[in-house]
């Protein structure tokens, strides 16, 4: 009988062992993603565009365009958010991508008096709406949407109220925008767009 308790005790404590490897590793090592961005904020932020909310986003948008259109932006709206908005910020990404999200659109220190991004932004940095960061694609700006062919992917457009401005003048990766916003978020607004080739 205490031979069979002693083997019940080290398998606990191997068992306490392993759990608290894991935990550590979450804490020290989770990358952080986009989902961390709204994980208990309230969603009190109206965002519309050029589509509605779960309908096709229009082809002059997407990699379908073609001449003088092609990479141009949507524009986007949003109604204020909450009193403490010390800047907004924009990212537009692809949940359905098949090597995991793929990222199209950043925009940080929004200044919180401005609720519209114009079309057409370009591939500016610092622009008068604000600073735009690098997308998956490896560039500045707006990248179009341009799924797989045979596929519809969904496009999420999340306009993010923040308590304090990045101050930060150069263009950000997805990552590290994502770290340096991820505990700064008070409210957000989010339109879904659809695209398929």
């Amino acid at each position: 009988m205490g031979v069979l308790l002693g083997k019940v005790l080290v398998a606990a404590a191997v068992a306490a062992i392993v759990i608290a490897c894991i935990a550590f590793a979450f804490v020290f090592y989770h990358k952080p993603s986009v989902s961390d961005l709204t994980r208990g904020v309230e969603c009190s932020i109206r965002v519309t565009s050029v589509f509605s909310n779960n309908t096709s986003i229009p082809q002059g948008y997407t990699c379908g365009s073609t001449g003088t259109e092609a990479y141009v932006s949507p524009p986007v709206s949003w109604s204020g958010g909450p009193p403490g908005v010390k800047s907004y910020a924009l990212i537009m990404y692809d949940p359905d991508a098949p090597h995991g999200v793929f990222y199209h659109w950043i925009i940080y220190d929004i200044p919180p008096n401005i609720h519209h991004i114009p079309r057409g932004l370009g591939n500016s940095v610092v622009t008068r709406y604000g600073v735009q960061g690098y997308n998956s694609y490896g560039f500045v700006g707006y990248g179009p949407p341009c799924p797989p062919r045979g596929s519809v992917h969904h496009y999420v457009i999340l306009v993010l109220a923040l308590d304090k401005k990045l101050g930060v003048e150069k263009p950000l990766k997805p990552e590290d925008f994502i770290k340096m916003v991820r505990k700064h978020v008070i409210a957000y607004g989010c339109l879904v767009g659809l695209y398929g080739r």
